[in-house]
């Protein structure tokens, strides 16, 4: 009988190296998908009155669709995937003291 040993390794990547892997693999797979503002609350881990406080802030940017309701919303996948949501909480809170 050949046994085989099977080896277990940790990958040491730099930041941009892993940024760019992660954007590779996952936020240009969803590129040009637009999801409800219900679903972009729930993909960012907020609720939607946070999400409309955000967009009228600035802070937070959907896709633009002209006569369309607040509710009726859409927002990029991949845009909000890449997000870094501390830097948005913190710009948020500085544009309101």
């Amino acid at each position: 009988m050949n046994k085989r040993k099977e080896y277990i390794g940790i990958c040491v990547m730099q930041k941009d190296d892993l940024y760019s892997f992660v954007e590779e693999l996952l936020i240009n797979r969803f590129e040009g998908r637009d999801v409800s503002a219900p679903a972009a609350a729930q993909v960012l881990g907020i609720s939607i009155a946070t999400l409309n406080r955000w967009v009228d802030a600035k802070v937070l940017r959907p896709v633009v669709q002209k006569g369309e309701k607040r509710e009726e919303r859409k927002f990029n996948l991949a845009y909000l995937l890449s997000l870094d949501l501390k830097q948005i909480k913190n710009d948020y809170r500085y544009l309101n003291k």
